[in-house]
Formats: C-alpha cells, structure tokens, sequence
C-alpha cells in the first residue's frame, strides 16, 4: 500500500495484477507461474523484475519517464 502511495491520484493509471487470492492465504495462478515471492514486484520492459517498494527516481529510470521531485 505503501508503494501505492507514493503514486497519489496516479495510481489508476498503473498496470497493476492483484497476485492475492481474497482468502489472503493463496496466489492467483498469473503470479504464481511468474514465481512472484515479494511484494511489490515491479517487471520492465527490459525483463528485469524487482521485488520491494522503489522510489519514483528509481522507477522513473528503469522506465525511461521523466520524474520531477517537487519536494
């Protein structure tokens, strides 16, 4: 929820695949083919996946987007 966040009103426009059965006690079979062990799990264009809550920074350059912080 936490990565989610950072994204604010954004984070509709995000590809997103719930990998949580709703018994929160299993993985749909999506994840469970892709071998998914953390959450969040981010895959790239490039194939390369990585699991665990990533800054916007990091995420804008593994994505090739402009990023801005206006902090």
């Amino acid at each position: 929820q936490a990565q989610k966040a950072l994204f604010g009103k954004s984070v509709k426009l995000l590809p997103y695949v719930e990998c949580s059965k709703p018994d929160g006690q299993s993985q749909t079979q999506i994840c469970e083919d892709k071998k998914i062990t953390g959450y969040p799990t981010w895959e790239f264009a490039d194939g390369s996946r990585e699991s665990g809550e990533l800054s916007l920074a990091t995420l804008a350059t593994k994505t090739g987007c402009t990023y801005e912080d206006n902090n």
